[in-house]
């Protein structure tokens, strides 16, 4: 760049999509470029000779007198760019993203150089994003209040339903004949199942209110707590648990243990006695990947799209269908991703990454 002449340097300016504006100490405009209409409105020599600061929005000029005295108490060559409001001749006005440079005393030019460009359209996107945020925010604290707010609403009639079908058995006790009793039983495990679908949906609704702040997480004590507190079931069962040393992420520990139980509990429910359930980690660059494999029925290719849905329960299972929707919860917040392989017969494997933070 030394070596290009005067003329050269006028070529580059004269054909450059930005504008370039020479501006003295106190803001008078000395020089603009020739494409100045294109985006500024004005033509070149109208703008010459006046103070630009008089054509930046009231709201943005003395953030942008801050910012430009900045440069004319510099010290040698220093560059600052910022965004404001400018006013055109005829269109209102436009947002502009300005670099301005002090170019010290090795450049011979009497003025500071500004280099300007319409963003208009990019601010407008920009107010379009934030808009839709403060929507999808909106409609999300809606959900999780309805939701918080329905199923404590359920939780009563529930307990009196449990409670008036213990009430009858007790005093009918002896005199129910086997439909009699079969029905109530009915009755009892749908009031149960009702009670654990409200429990699993506040669960879903709190993933992302109610979460715990990231820390250094031992993944290991963590998977020891979950199959202590599976214990019984894992008994019951008969299934067998493979583990492997787990190493250390940083996560929401409670939600971490709650993705290892509910993925250890949907092999249970969905397997038998012959179940092996294996669990692995590879750490990689920027993240650590686990794996909950098991040697199950597995799962149809058709149906493996649909397992994160709330409610889905896949097959014949007496879960609630919630569980694996919170899994894919907890993972996305912590920005992570979750999928599933599987082929039938030949069990099924869950991955889900933990990415790498400070």
């Amino acid at each position: 760049m030394d070596d290009l002449s005067a003329a050269q340097y006028k070529s580059l300016i004269r054909q450059g999509s930005d504008v370039v504006s020479i501006v003295a100490e106190d803001g008078t405009v000395r020089y603009q470029s020739p494409n100045s209409p294109h985006i500024k409105g004005w033509e070149r020599d109208e703008l010459v000779g006046e103070n630009i600061l008089d054509y930046i929005h009231p709201d943005d000029r003395i953030h942008v007198a801050e910012e430009f005295y900045a440069l004319v108490d510099a010290d040698g060559h220093i560059e600052k760019q910022i965004e404001f409001r400018f006013e055109t001749k005829n269109s209102g006005w436009i947002w502009l993203e300005v670099t301005g440079t002090a170019p010290g005393p090795e450049i011979p030019i009497d003025g500071y150089i500004t280099t300007s460009r319409d963003i208009s359209d990019r601010k407008e996107r920009e107010q379009e994003l934030r808009a839709t945020k403060r929507e999808l925010e909106q409609s999300n604290e809606k959900l999780e209040q309805f939701a918080y707010v329905a199923s404590h609403d359920l939780q009563e009639p529930l307990r009196m339903i449990g409670s008036y079908i213990e009430l009858l058995e007790a005093d009918l006790d002896g005199e129910l004949d086997d439909d009699t009793q079969e029905y109530m039983a009915f009755a009892a495990k749908g009031a149960d199942r009702m009670q654990a679908m409200i429990d699993g949906l506040l669960q879903y609704s709190r993933v992302q209110t109610d979460g715990n702040p990231f820390e250094t997480v031992d993944t290991d004590a963590v998977l020891d707590d979950m199959l202590q507190d599976l214990k019984l079931k894992i008994a019951e069962s008969g299934v067998e648990i493979d583990r492997e040393t787990l190493p250390t992420v940083t996560a929401d520990r409670a939600q971490l243990g709650q993705v290892f139980q509910n993925l250890v509990k949907n092999a249970i429910e969905h397997g038998d006695e012959n179940t092996v359930v294996e669990i692995r980690a590879t750490e990689r660059d920027g993240e650590t990947e686990f794996t909950v494999a098991d040697n199950g029925p597995g799962i149809p290719a058709d149906r493996q799209d649909d397992i994160f849905d709330v409610f889905d329960k896949g097959g014949d299972s007496d879960g609630t269908g919630i569980g694996l929707a919170v899994c894919q919860q907890v993972i996305e917040r912590h920005g992570g991703d979750i999928w599933v392989e599987s082929t039938v017969g030949d069990g099924t494997t869950f991955h889900f990454t933990i990415p790498d933070k400070e």
